[in-house]
């Protein structure tokens, strides 16, 4: 088994002020982490995952984070995705067309999903 290592982006005493200075839960748990893999070296990612409630995996993810991101890897973490650069339509246009969907089905224009297409 692997055991991990962080490199010293930060000292122990600024990674303790950064765990102590989040006000959200994942990000102090993120810290929480880094920190304690930092302060007890030698260990392997089973043996943290153990001890802070959470699976191995997120442990090697978040070591690997903070080893190639540095100091600044949570500025970047993003949560959920739906409204991503990917989204194809904006949320006034989104919602703009299931107006039009909504109107067109109360009448019955709407039967299946051909029928919607059609109209996109």
């Amino acid at each position: 088994m692997l055991q991990l290592k962080v490199k010293p982006h930060l000292s122990k005493q600024a990674l303790l002020k950064k765990l102590q200075g989040q006000k959200d839960v994942r990000l102090f748990q993120y810290w929480q982490i880094i920190y304690s893999v930092s302060t007890n070296p030698g260990k392997q990612a089973e043996e943290y995952a153990s001890l802070l409630g959470i699976n191995k995996e997120k442990v090697y993810r978040l070591v690997q984070l903070y080893n190639k991101d540095g100091a600044d890897f949570d500025t970047g973490l993003v949560w959920g995705g739906r409204r991503e650069q990917r989204s194809h339509m904006s949320l006034k246009q989104e919602s703009s067309l299931l107006k039009t969907l909504e109107q067109k089905a109360v009448k019955g224009q709407i039967l299946t999903v051909n029928d919607i297409k059609k109209l996109i």
